[in-house]
């Protein structure tokens, strides 16, 4: 019995290790953070709605196995799906403090799903404990508030590909040299808000008018001026406005 709770928690510290917030923490240490946390599993068939838009955010959620699908409801009760997430990854971590604790989206397992949950006064002693953890949490934050800053950003523009020119000249050291963009073009196509084929086709047009060429993540600009001209014109239109 002893060997059978003992593989069964070497096999969640070994989930958890690979979640961005327990990033670079020992085994051990987790360990230790983990066990004294009175943490819960839960399971949940595909097709579940797990949370509901407006849930209380009390506690860390680690999706442990499986993918869930976010989504919110406009005003005329349309649902926008919002990203999916695929285990294993924490879920709502920047709502569990500040004014509005709350969920802001439907949560719904599209796979079978295990979650695992620490209530807020455990992950704040966890916190107190562990500098990684602490530096792992504030680094989530802050890169999904900057993420955030930037797709509002980037909904001032009127077009992709104007979404698209102010992205690569924002990252681009030099004409005709090559440059990682840093995320995939499905990671691009929901910062811009845009659907995923109408961003390949932006990037192909571009492509066949000899401005850009892209493989991958890598892109090469090749004519800096017309990626400018895109930019000038909304401005333009702006002033127009």
């Amino acid at each position: 019995e002893k060997k059978k709770k003992k593989k069964k928690m070497d096999d969640l510290i070994g989930i958890l290790q690979k979640a961005p917030i327990f990033k670079g923490i020992e085994a051990d240490d987790l360990f230790k953070l983990v066990e004294q946390s009175n943490y819960q599993t839960k399971k949940y068939e595909k097709g579940r709605l797990i949370f509901q838009a407006g849930d209380p955010c009390d506690k860390l959620i680690i999706l442990l196995k499986g993918k869930v699908t976010a989504e919110m409801l406009d005003p005329s009760g349309k649902s926008l799906k919002i990203e999916d997430a695929e285990a294993p990854q924490s879920l709502a971590t920047a709502f569990m403090y500040g004014q509005k604790q709350k969920i802001p989206v439907n949560v719904t397992a599209v796979k079978a799903a295990e979650f695992l949950y620490i209530q807020k006064e455990q992950f704040q002693k966890m916190l107190m404990q562990s500098e990684k953890l602490l530096a792992n949490y504030i680094n989530m934050i802050s890169t999904r508030a900057q993420f955030l800053s930037d797709k509002l950003k980037f909904m001032s523009f009127n077009t992709i590909r104007q979404k698209l020119a102010h992205f690569l000249l924002d990252r681009m050291e030099a004409e005709q040299e090559p440059f990682n963009a840093g995320i995939s073009q499905t990671a691009m196509a929901e910062l811009f808000g845009v659907a995923r084929p109408s961003l390949a086709r932006c990037i192909g047009e571009l492509e066949d008018e000899g401005v850009i060429y892209c493989e991958r993540s890598f892109f090469t600009v090749f004519d800096m001026n017309t990626l400018r001209m895109e930019l000038i014109e909304q401005n333009q239109y702006r002033v127009k406005g």
